[in-house]
């Protein structure tokens, strides 16, 4: 070394390094973290290297628990060195977790050579991180382990190009634990969640026409006819309707009093089309709206439309009904929900109900018009 050290110190480590058992090797081990971990400068940029060096060859005789506990400490630093962070990173993946996932010390090279050189242990959770570029997230796809590419896709906050989306539900034809994690994704857009109503399970075909703003009438040339006879009943069902709503409105002759009807008769689809129609919504933006859990979605869009009074209340009762999963509402959610659709009229509920599901996020995953 070049003298930066005091005889002192100079002679308490060479007397650790002389001492082969595990408590004055972990000793020995801090002492040098401590070095790497000064801000001052008592280590020369000539000397960091191989400090980092001795570092990484004591690592090895180290107890794991020791190094567990400093990659524990320095994943929350903004002051870590970054050797001290590399070597961590490299080590076994019970130590090399924390700085992988929470350390934003290390930069993207850092991280694309782990990536290519570590366990699918290490890639996972680089997958976990909240800074993931689109370049890191191809990388990390490149490797080809689904169970990091689930990952990756369970981590909203990592943004995913569109080439790489188009691989994975390429993919995720032959490749079934990726079906779920694709079509939740909110950056999915609605002609590849519709390439995949072609092989995705019943459960996730529901999914799509509830979440995905797709025209029915395409999805017919997704399908199998001998595998998909009832889907294809069901999407046959649903074209009738959107034409008749279409045709009613067109002539002038589509009334809020029809809402009523279709619902009491079980006639839902045609209920949810007119009710979009009349409310000049997309229909999966209306289902989100008049089925959500407090009720006030419905009050809203029956107030924007006029509903008579004793409507209101039979359109509550049924559609609550038609929830998969219907919530008992205190007796003060009840008085909301009444106060809300009667102090209304109708341009304010309007506009309200608009803000109201902008604020939830019920636009999100929808291409429908923009709300006013």
């Amino acid at each position: 070394m070049s003298g930066s050290f005091d005889e002192t110190e100079t002679e308490r480590l060479l007397a650790l390094a002389r001492q082969k058992d595990g408590p004055h090797r972990a000793a020995l081990f801090m002492s040098v973290v401590h070095l790497l971990e000064m801000t001052d400068d008592r280590l020369s940029g000539a000397e960091r290297p191989l400090v980092a060096n001795i570092l990484r060859q004591l690592s090895h005789e180290v107890e794991m628990s020791i190094r567990q506990r400093l990659a524990e400490r320095l994943a929350q630093s903004t002051q870590a060195p970054r050797e001290l962070l590399l070597l961590l990173a490299d080590d076994v993946i019970e130590v090399a977790y924390p700085i992988l996932v929470g350390s934003t010390l290390l930069s993207e090279p850092d991280l694309l050579e782990i990536v290519q050189s570590r366990s699918n242990q290490h890639r996972m959770a680089i997958a976990l991180r909240q800074d993931i570029s689109p370049g890191l997230a191809d990388a990390l796809i490149a490797m080809g382990d689904d169970e990091v590419i689930v990952t990756l896709l369970n981590n909203f906050s990592a943004p995913l190009s569109r080439t790489s989306l188009e691989q994975l539900v390429i993919r995720s034809e032959n490749v079934e634990i990726l079906c779920g994690p694709l079509l939740r994704r909110t950056d999915l857009p609605p002609d590849l969640a519709q390439l995949m109503f072609g092989w995705v399970s019943e459960a996730l075909r529901a999914y799509i026409l509830e979440n995905f703003e797709i025209d029915p009438s395409t999805l017919r040339n997704a399908l199998v006819p001998a595998r998909d006879e009832a889907i294809i009943e069901t999407l046959e069902m649903i074209d009738p309707a959107q034409r008749l709503v279409d045709k009613l409105h067109a002539a002038g002759d589509l009334r809020p009093t029809f809402l009523l009807k279709h619902l009491t008769r079980g006639d839902v689809v045609l209920f949810e089309f007119t009710f979009a129609k009349l409310s000049d919504l997309s229909p999966v933006v209306i289902r989100r709206i008049i089925y959500e859990a407090t009720g006030e979605g419905l009050a809203l869009a029956c107030a924007a439309l006029g509903i008579d009074r004793s409507v209101f209340a039979t359109m509550f009762r049924l559609t609550r009904r038609a929830r998969r999963e219907p919530e008992v509402l205190t007796p003060e959610q009840i008085l909301r929900v009444k106060n809300i659709f009667e102090t209304m009229d109708r341009s304010g509920a309007h506009s309200a109900l608009r803000i109201w599901a902008r604020e939830r996020g019920f636009f999100a995953a929808s291409s429908a018009q923009a709300p006013n």
